[in-house]
Formats: C-alpha cells, structure tokens, sequence
C-alpha cells in the first residue's frame, strides 16, 4: 500500500496538530495581554500547543522510518541521494516560503513604522507582550537556511525544523552504517550534526528521544525478519541509553521553557509512547480535517509572522478602551489571514513530489559528471 492510504489518518492528525499550534499562538500574541501569564488560558493552551509538538516528532520519527524502510527495499541499500533529496523536497520548499514571509512582514512594520521593531507590540496595561523588540539581523538569514537557527524573533515555530532538519541526517547515517556501508565521511557528519543540534538548538536532547519513539513504534509495528529487525534490536536498547544520559545531560545542553523547568525527559517520552501507540495502533479515521491538513506543514511555519503583523496593526489602530472586542476582532483576521496564507503555501508543499525529482535528476547527473571525471 502507499503511504497515501496505509497512513492517510497520520495526515489529519498533522492538520489538528497546526490548528492546535496556531490556537495557541492566538492566546499568547492576543489574549495573554488581557488573561496574563499562569491564567487558565495560558496554561490550557501552552500544555496543548507543547503536545501538539510532541505528536509532530512522533510523526515525524514514524514516517522517517517508514521512507527510509522503503528507499532500502527499493534499492537494496539506503540510497542517501535519494533520501536527502526527499527531505530536501520536504522541508526547503516550505521553508523558502515562510523565509519570505518573515522577511515582508518585518519590511512591512519598517515601512509603516509599526511596533515591534521600534518597541514592544502592547499597550499600556497589558499583561503579556508576546514580543518585546522584533530583530532580523542578516546572519539569522543564512543561518536559517542552513539548518541552524535563526529567525526565532518573527518565527519561532522553526525552531523545531530545525532539530528535525538534523535528526533526519543523523537517522539516515546511523542506518547506512548499520547496513554494512563503510564511509569515513559518515560518521564525521553524524558527529557534526550531533554536535551542531546540542549546540545551537535548545531542547535538542528532549526532542530527539521523543522522535526516536516515534521510529521505534515504526520498528515494532512493521518488524520483520532480516536486517529490519537487526535495526529494530540496535534501536531500543540505544533509545533506552539515549533517555538515560539524556536525563542528565539535558540541564547542561539545553533550555528549559519556565513552565517546563523541571519535567524530566523520561516523562515526556512515556507519553509520547502513549501518544504512539493511539496513532499507529488505534488508527483514528481522517474525518473532515483532511483538507486542512494538506497545508498543515504550511500552516505551522508560517502562522507566527501573521499573528505579529496583525498584533502590530491593532496596536495602531485599535481602541485600548474596549479590548475584549479589539483582540476578537484582530485574532479572528489573524487566523483568517494564516489560513489563506497557508493554502498558498500549500500548494507548494504538495508539488514535492515534482520537486524531489527534479533535485534527484540534478544530483544522479552531477555524481555521473563527477565518476567521469575520476573525483
């Protein structure tokens, strides 16, 4: 079966996911000025926002260990061509987008002299700013684009691609070593990336363990004999000793949310066990989210810039004497605005196929032009 029909419920689930996301960035930018930090709403919609995370990486890990499973059934051997250009189709397409759209909508409060590059977004009185000051220094434009941070100022949601961005590479690695194929270049990129993902990303440690369930639960649900279950019995004893030193190391190499201080690692991985075990083995149908959910990945990298732009634009011309109405009036154009935004995005998350191929030519072409030449 293809991926379209064997796991067409994990995509509505992506798409409740984003729409989980993106409610709770409504809260945070529009409402926490009214409600406040620790109010019922904070609370509801952060611990909402943060397992909607979750499930993204159990996704993630999943589908990964699903794609990497077929490349190697495929071509006898994991073919890391035709896997990164995959990924490449995947994430950069989307990526450019919301890039963009960070750039116009911070060209957009320059040019209009809006808050959030000249001072914080909020009015006297308020509880919560979501944003106090909006950089966008050139650097974090290259660093965006290779994968290492950057843009968390207008963006923050990307701050979880790029931890996937990397373990995708480390995953890939792993298994071709695991397969037999001997490279001296492998291990030294699996050790860059280790290290550049402890280093630059916050919660890298965390977010990797709960991926690895995610690609575990793939091991233990699809297992069969041969090597996919040699890599199945290599994967859990590495994922247990992951979450052990993990736990300890987690303080030293990364950043907890205030909110968050304290929640061990281990937790969060049981959890996201449970969370597995709903999507791959209960199987809920798609229902009527599937449409939405076709520019979920679309939708989540591109929704925060919006929610700024149009918090910006209410701070301007909105009454702070009536606020109840000027944040339900903002936030509902916010997320209309984020919808619609999303579907264009959409339709170029859904051309990767098209995009996969065409890197795939460029690469098959580029490694023969290279053989030829005796490099």
């Amino acid at each position: 079966m293809t991926n379209g029909t064997r796991f067409e419920h994990l995509v509505a689930v992506r798409g409740i996911a984003a729409f989980v996301v993106l409610a709770a960035h409504v809260i945070q930018v529009f409402w926490l000025r009214i409600f406040g930090l620790g109010s019922w709403p904070h609370v509801v919609s952060s611990t909402a926002s943060y397992y909607a995370v979750v499930t993204f990486f159990v996704l993630s890990g999943f589908l990964i260990a699903y794609s990497v499973d077929l490349n190697m059934r495929r071509n006898g051997r994991l073919d890391l061509g035709e896997f990164f250009a995959a990924r490449l189709a995947r994430l950069y397409p989307p990526l450019l987008f919301a890039i963009a759209l960070s750039l116009l909508v911070f060209l957009l409060l320059n040019a209009f002299g809006l808050t959030g590059t000249f001072g914080p977004i909020k009015f006297d009185g308020d509880l919560f700013v979501a944003r106090e000051v909006i950089r966008l220094p050139p650097e974090d434009l290259l660093s965006a684009l290779l994968m290492k941070s950057g843009l968390l100022d207008i963006n923050g949601p990307l701050w979880s691609l790029y931890i996937e961005a990397k373990l995708y590479a480390l995953f890939a690695g792993v298994v071709f070593l695991l397969s037999g194929r001997v490279s001296v270049v492998v291990p030294a990129m699996i050790c860059a990336v280790a290290y550049a993902g402890i280093v630059l990303n916050p919660e890298f440690v965390r977010y990797s363990a709960i991926w690895l369930v995610g690609c575990c639960a793939y091991y233990v649900r699809e297992g069969r004999a041969g090597s996919l279950s040699i890599r199945r019995a290599v994967l859990f004893p590495a994922l247990v000793l992951f979450i052990v030193v993990a736990d300890f190391g987690a303080d030293m190499f990364s950043r907890r949310p205030q909110w968050l201080e304290g929640r061990a690692i281990g937790v969060d991985v049981a959890i996201a066990g449970v969370i597995a075990w709903v999507l791959f083995w209960v199987r809920p149908g798609s229902g009527s989210t599937s449409s939405r959910s076709d520019c979920s990945y679309s939708l989540y990298v591109t929704h925060f810039p919006i929610m700024l732009l149009f918090n910006a634009v209410m701070v301007r011309v909105a009454d702070p004497d009536d606020p109840l109405m000027m944040v339900a009036v903002f936030s509902v154009l916010a997320v209309v605005a984020a919808l619609g935004i999303a579907r264009i995005g959409g339709k170029i998350e859904n051309a990767k196929i098209e995009i996969q191929l065409r890197i795939f030519s460029l690469w098959s072409r580029t490694y023969q032009v290279l053989r030829r030449s005796g490099h």
